[in-house]
């Protein structure tokens, strides 16, 4: 007799379960849209939160002045140089389409000491000779991988563009965020007490200080570095300009580096007879580099990151392959967190074993 109920019970149960996950399915397709703007809301609103508190110890303003005057002064502190970085990109783009659709392409002739440069000097200089003096005939020829390269590089420029307007959607939205900060902390310290109760409190504190170390220390970083190198070649009036800000963009959030970035802008003017030029941008490559070395610190307060390159490479070079453009630093961030938060449930363990071995106190 007790059977039936028992079944009875596991059924409706297991409908319960299903019922409650198609309705998180449908609900996660709802703002599957809008997650990407929330997340980056969210990490603003933490970023951004010692500079509100601040602002609201030093100014006796209220809640919804502070937070409208923090996101409206980081909106505008992002909105020029985003502005003026994609009208460059843009610019670049058309001309050269331009000029590839009418065969005015032109490439200089290389400088005969090109030829000394060891094991590839000959090839490349009898290469670029080739392209140079038939330049349509290349295009012609690689036309389709010249097209593939294009289309890549038109692809992520509107994900850039994609990415600043939901970039600029999150600032917005990152001061609601501040103004009802209260509340948005009570109601996530309930959910994660529900996950972990016991842990609730150092996995918020984790997340936290994670997502204030890779913005500050990685994002922050690679960013200052791209602005003043798009400095310098602007300044030098080196072709392309935006497009190569944007390949140091990447290459420094990867942590790859600046320099490495700039070495074939570096080789080419130089082989192309403007030394001059190609010494001036390797030095500032250079100096912009070694500057990561001094920002770091600097941001992070004097303490140095924990988080390993690898974690950060891997979580940047995952994010852009999942996410477009935006993946860059979403990406780094949430490795990063699940990075830090395995490494601090490893440890754990043996601070309960260490604290299981200590003697007893007299």
């Amino acid at each position: 007799m007790t059977e039936l109920p028992k079944t009875q019970h596991i059924v409706e149960l297991l409908l319960r379960l299903s019922l409650l996950v198609l309705i998180g399915v449908v609900c996660f397709f709802i703002l599957q849209p809008f997650l990407i703007v929330l997340f980056w809301s969210g990490i603003f609103a933490i970023s951004l939160f010692p500079v509100y508190e601040w602002i609201q110890i030093k100014m006796k303003w209220k809640n919804a002045f502070s937070a409208v005057m923090v996101s409206g002064i980081v909106f505008i502190l992002f909105f020029i140089p985003c502005y003026l970085f994609i009208g460059l990109v843009m610019e670049e783009l058309h001309l050269v389409k331009d000029l590839m659709s009418d065969g005015k392409v032109h490439l200089p002739m290389p400088e005969s000491s090109l030829k000394s440069w060891p094991i590839v000097g000959n090839r490349l200089f009898e290469l670029w000779t080739n392209i140079a003096q038939d330049m349509p005939g290349f295009i012609e020829k690689y036309s389709g991988g010249i097209e593939k390269v294009a289309s890549f590089i038109l692809k992520l420029t509107l994900d850039l563009t994609l990415g600043v307007l939901f970039l600029f959607g999150s600032i917005i939205l990152s001061g609601v965020f501040l103004n009802y900060h209260l509340p948005i902390v009570n109601a996530s310290r309930k959910f994660m007490i529900k996950l972990a109760p016991v842990e609730a409190d150092s996995i918020l504190s984790i997340i936290s200080k994670t997502i204030l170390k890779v913005i500050k220390g990685v994002l922050g970083v690679a960013v200052i570095q791209t602005i003043l190198m798009s400095i310098c070649l602007v300044v030098l009036g080196i072709p392309g300009a935006g497009i190569w800000s944007m390949i140091i963009l990447v290459s420094a959030v990867l942590q790859v580096g600046v320099l490495p970035a700039c070495i074939p802008l570096v080789l080419y003017l130089i082989a192309s007879g403007d030394s001059v030029t190609g010494a001036v941008v390797g030095i500032c490559a250079l100096v912009v580099g070694i500057l990561e070395h001094v920002l770091k610190p600097l941001l992070l307060g004097g303490k140095s990151s924990d988080i390993p390159t690898m974690v950060v490479f891997i979580g940047v070079l995952g994010g852009f392959i999942a996410f477009g453009f935006l993946g860059l630093f979403v990406g780094a961030i949430i490795f990063s967190i699940m990075y830090q938060l395995f490494v601090t449930w490893i440890h754990a363990d043996e601070k309960n074993d260490l604290t299981n071995e200590l003697p007893p106190t007299v």
